[in-house]
């Protein structure tokens, strides 16, 4: 099976059970004391566009649950804060290049970076603020599903997992800022229900999940954080996690993108390695 096609398959699968299990599923997170990096964030729901869905789009639900092929964040700085609201893009796919930002969500927030803050922001200032780009480039070779003595090098550095395994498919791994000065690696261990050689829709999931942060040109450990999931598609949540730009990391808590971790880079320098 190609990668495009194994990735297609994974999906797939992970929304069958989402939606069979109602949502049942949960992530929790446990974050260093003392260590001001990163901070759980969790926001008002994601409203709907104010214009319609476009014929063959089930809901804007559903396009959330597609992150990020579907549908994705959006960050933009606004003066100290950091504004964020969500985009669906919707099908057909090939029309994504005419129009990126089809559907916005009809609700904007702001996020303190230093006090976790949330206030609603109005469409005017989310116009004033300055765009992020959405990165998430990995360091693995694009070889498809991953296997636990699998490695992740960069410039010459063995970049190291907590946890026996990688998420399922090789891009899923890492994330490497824009910049180039941080490397973040995945890892877990527990069981993973319905996954394996071949990819079912039933089954049950539950272990840890690991965060790292690395100094890319050194391997050094920076920071980092971990959490439990329990009957939740967490190889979907590796694959939304990226960088807004080469400051902020967010790593997704659920698959409305509603709830998630935001990480700030230029807190890492001096974050003691746990």
């Amino acid at each position: 099976m190609r990668f495009r096609e194994l990735r297609l398959v994974v999906l797939f699968a992970a929304v069958l059970g989402s939606r069979g299990t109602g949502f049942a599923g949960r992530i929790t997170v446990s974050l260093p004391k003392g260590s001001h990096v990163c901070r759980e964030v969790k926001l008002p729901k994601w409203q709907g566009p104010s214009t319609p869905l476009q014929p063959g789009i089930y809901d804007w639900f559903h396009l959330l649950l597609g992150a990020p092929a579907e549908s994705d964040w959006r960050f933009r700085l606004g003066g100290p804060d950091l504004l964020i609201r969500t985009v669906g893009y919707g099908p057909p796919l090939f029309e994504r290049a005419k129009d990126p930002d089809r559907y916005y969500s009809g609700n904007i927030s702001g996020i303190d970076p230093a006090s976790g803050r949330i206030r609603a922001v109005d469409e005017s200032e989310w116009a004033r603020g300055t765009a992020l780009p959405m990165v998430r480039k990995s360091t693995l070779p694009n070889h498809g599903a991953t296997k636990p003595m699998d490695r992740v090098v960069y410039l010459g550095h063995d970049f190291p997992r907590r946890g026996h395994d990688w998420p399922l498919l090789a891009p899923d791994v890492a994330r490497l800022s824009e910049d180039g000065m941080y490397l973040v690696v995945f890892g877990w261990d527990g069981h993973r229900g319905g996954y394996g050689d071949l990819v079912q829709a039933s089954g049950s999931s539950d272990g840890n999940y690991y965060v790292d942060f690395y100094a890319a040109d050194s391997a050094v450990r920076m920071a980092g954080f971990q959490g439990h999931f329990h009957e939740l598609d967490f190889d979907h949540l590796f694959e939304i996690s990226a960088w807004a730009s080469s400051r902020y990391f967010v790593f997704p808590l659920n698959e409305t993108l509603d709830r998630l971790v935001l990480c700030d880079a230029v807190k890492i320098t001096g974050a003691a390695s746990r």
